[in-house]
């Protein structure tokens, strides 16, 4: 593992590789002592690096692939449709002129592209556009390229003109077929396609975040539960059948067949899945246990749980970084060394079911406990009520839903679709039951407990504080056990619990694309938040960026939030914004009418309003007041409804009590700018500001000579995305920033931070968040486009 890690793991230094390789090669030759340890260290990096390299062979691909659009073959490996557009894995992908891609491309199909039924097997025939994946340039944005390099996605885009070549598909996908078809229409439906099959894009985002916000996120993916109790299920079911009679005991290793059978099943389970990676990893781990099963007399559970640990990595080096696989590994080896007490060993009841549940709520609290630093900072958020929802959700999915799921599914395989029907049906009863558990839970109060960044010490803290008390545990000091468990949770949430606020202003404006969205940060812990880009509906989109961002400087709630105008590149991702910070107060809006009919903008002020929040509307010529920052409003007038939308825009203005001024613009056009500097004639200082948002992201059709000259910006920044199709922003809008020695910021190439604390000369503290350098990957991918 040490050896693994020191190849793969990017915080670790490059340099490190060779330095350690070259020591414990020179150790293993000078002297005797630790040399399993130093030979399995080498072997480790070598591993590791190989891996690497093999990753990044992979993903590589030459130039020509990106060049606007390809003609190309493939075979679809995984298909997925959603209400405005399907998604396509595709594999084996050979470019018109005969080249092959060692990797995988993703894509996406829009409009009449999507008529066409697609399924995984089809071979098709299609026209792309194709770019490298891409992480988003903000603090605490995921790592979504690092994710598409271990799974060998070489290039992401967008398809049309669809042909099928190929209709025959697979047995497996026949199958899987069949099981969807005998899907009910109702949304647990799609509960019941994610543990069967492993699609989970179809349950709402709504019922997504209950059960994330529940800490019961787990019983979504095909994890080592659901493996588990499939393997368990049918070891019982065979167990019982071959004790029936007394030769079949005699004559045959009963136990053995079952377990051989059980294993078998959660195989043929994890196979129609389509083995993602958590079931492979859940099918090592129930293999590994098998074996030592069978090898009982001298295996040590621990022992067996580091064997699984070691044949995973060995199988898929890079899951050293996984995040699902740690989780995992922790909550074992916590009821492992819990195993007593979860087990019950020492306190015999009369009541079994009381023995079931006192084994349960162990097995709840010990996990809970032991993964809570990692959930906190990985996915920014304290589950509070994880211990009560799987007690309560446990036992619902492992007794009754997954149950019945199966049978269905097998039901579906051999052909009796209506029956199925029924069976998936009674599943969906009891998961609405469930689902409506956890919406209540994560109506409770701290029922959506965000937290900020999290620094890495506090974690070491916190496991340092709870291997003492498992020390405790094994001793049998329960006293002790209680005493340190409990003081180190409540340092832990003490510590993790409040906000950091900026000890200036601060003003972040966020890479999101192709959209708009800004932030600003008072020393007294207000934040506003300025627009939000996104497709409505989605998970993930400008809505989630901004929130990850925030929390990585250290806020979880926003007070103030204000949508310039009813565009999906400015208001999409508005909904998700709410659902991602502990409560928004405020919202502000144009009193134009598009904004007071448009559905999504609607959904926003109810959801507000239903948290205790309020809705203002503003107009021209109105000023507020947010902390210590005085706001007019510019534009647009109460009831104006234009031709052009982009017109209908929110412009404010923002003075800074050190007397510096932000303009925010939206998407207004040159007839908006004209009228607003008409009517600052009178007063053109009003029109003069330290820092401007570019308006409509640097379109021709907006920033006239006479705005620009109006305004005359010390700081511009356009908010564009990279590639995109309208080719923002213009040549001749840059140009006529910087003959006025604007300085210049586009959001494609990295967020932009800037501090308003003031430096002797009077300029500004400004920061461009730039690309994160991933040392190993990109060596290893320079490597092989040299090679090739």
């Amino acid at each position: 593992m040490a050896g693994l890690a020191i190849a793969r793991v990017e915080s670790i230094p490059f340099e490190a590789v060779g330095v350690v390789a070259i020591i414990a090669a020179t150790l293993l030759l000078l002297i005797r002592i630790g040399r399993i340890f130093l030979l399995t260290l080498l072997a480790g990096i070598l591993w590791g690096s190989a891996a690497l390299f093999w990753d990044a062979y992979q993903v590589s691909y030459d130039e020509r692939w990106i060049s606007g659009y390809q003609q190309v073959t493939a075979t679809i490996e995984r298909a997925e449709e959603h209400t405005s557009y399907s998604r396509l894995l595709l594999s084996h992908v050979l470019h018109r002129d005969g080249e092959m891609l060692l990797g995988r491309v993703e894509i996406y199909l829009y409009g009449r592209d999507r008529a066409t039924r697609l399924v995984a097997g089809q071979m098709v025939q299609l026209s792309v556009k194709l770019h490298p994946p891409r992480n988003k340039l903000n603090p605490g944005a995921f790592d979504y390229r690092g994710y598409c390099f271990d799974r060998h996605v070489a290039l992401l885009g967008s398809g049309k003109n669809v042909l099928i070549i190929d209709s025959g598909v697979t047995l497996l996908e026949q199958i899987r077929q069949r099981i969807i078809a005998s899907f009910t229409k109702r949304d647990e439906s799609a509960v019941i396609r994610a543990l069967l099959l492993a699609d989970r894009s179809h349950i709402p985002v709504a019922v997504q975040d209950d059960f994330a916000a529940a800490g019961a996120a787990h019983l979504l993916a095909i994890s080592g539960l659901h493996v588990g109790m499939v393997a368990g299920w049918g070891f019982i079911i065979i167990w019982w059948l071959l004790t029936r009679r007394e030769a079949w005991i005699i004559h045959f290793p009963v136990r053995k067949i079952a377990l051989t059978i059980g294993l078998l099943l959660a195989i043929i389970y994890a196979t129609i899945a389509g083995w993602p990676i958590t079931a492979q990893r859940s099918v090592l781990m129930l293999a590994a246990a098998a074996v030592a099963w069978w090898l009982r007399s001298h295996a040590v559970p621990l022992n067996t749980m580091l064997a699984a640990l070691i044949l995973i990595l060995l199988v898929d080096p890079g899951a050293i970084e996984s995040i699902s696989l740690w989780l995992s590994f922790i909550a074992v080896t916590a009821l492992l060394i819990g195993s007593d007490e979860v087990a019950g060993e020492e306190r015999q009841t009369s009541s079994k079911p009381l023995d079931w549940i006192r084994a349960l709520f162990w097995v709840s609290v010990i996990a809970t406990l032991a993964t809570l630093p990692v959930i906190a900072d990985v996915f920014g958020r304290v589950p509070t009520y994880s211990l009560f929802a799987n007690l309560l959700l446990v036992p619902l999915y492992s007794l009754l839903i997954l149950p019945l799921s199966i049978v269905g599914e097998m039901v579906a395989v051999i052909g009796l679709e209506d029956l199925a029907s029924c069976i998936f049906s009674m599943a969906s009863f009891v998961i609405a039951y469930g689902n409506s558990l956890l919406a209540q839970l994560h109506a409770w109060p701290v029922g959506n407990l965000w937290v900020a960044d999290v620094p890495l010490w506090v974690g070491m803290l916190y496991a340092l504080g709870m291997v003492i008390a498992a020390h405790f545990l094994l001793k049998r000091k329960y006293l002790p056990l209680l005493a340190c468990s409990g003081l180190t949770l409540i340092l832990y949430l003490v510590i993790v619990l409040p906000e950091h606020y900026p000890e200036s202003p601060e003003f972040t404006v966020w890479d999101v694309g192709q959209g708009a969205a800004s932030s600003l940060s008072m020393p007294d812990g207000r934040v506003m938040v300025f627009d939000l880009p996104g497709r409505s509906g989605s998970r993930f989109n400008g809505g989630t960026d901004v929130a990850a961002g925030l929390r990585r400087q250290g806020l979880v709630h926003v007070d103030l939030l204000v949508l310039s105008h009813a565009q999906s590149d400015h208001a999409g991702g508005a909904a998700r914004l709410l659902d991602q910070m502990r409560y928004v107060k405020e919202l502000w809006l144009a009193d134009v009418p598009a904004n007071r009919r448009n559905r999504e903008i609607t959904r926003v002020r109810e959801k507000i309003m239903a948290n205790g929040g309020s809705v203002i509307w503003l107009k021209r010529g109105d000023r507020m007041r947010f902390s210590d920052v005085q706001v007019e409003v510019l534009w647009p007038p109460q009831g104006f409804e234009p031709e052009n939308s982009n017109n209908g825009s929110l412009v404010l203005s923002l003075s800074l009590p050190m007397g510096k001024r932000i303009l925010l613009t939206g998407d207004i056009e040159k007839m908006a700018e004209m009228k607003i500097v008409e009517e600052s004639d009178l007063n053109l200082q009003r029109l003069k500001h330290d820092l401007m948002l570019v308006p409509h992201h640097g379109s021709r059709t907006s920033s006239s000579e006479a705005w620009v000259d109006a305004v005359a910006p010390e700081i511009a920044i356009v908010q564009t995305g990279l590639g995109n199709r309208y080719q923002f922003p213009h040549g001749d809008v840059v140009n006529r920033y910087r003959k006025r020695d604007t300085t210049w910021f586009d959001t494609k190439e990295g967020a932009v931070t800037i501090g308003f604390d003031g430096l002797p000369d009077g300029r500004l503290e400004i920061e461009q968040f730039g690309p994160k350098f991933e040392e190993k990957r990109d060596a290893a991918l320079q490597w092989w486009q040299r090679a090739l």
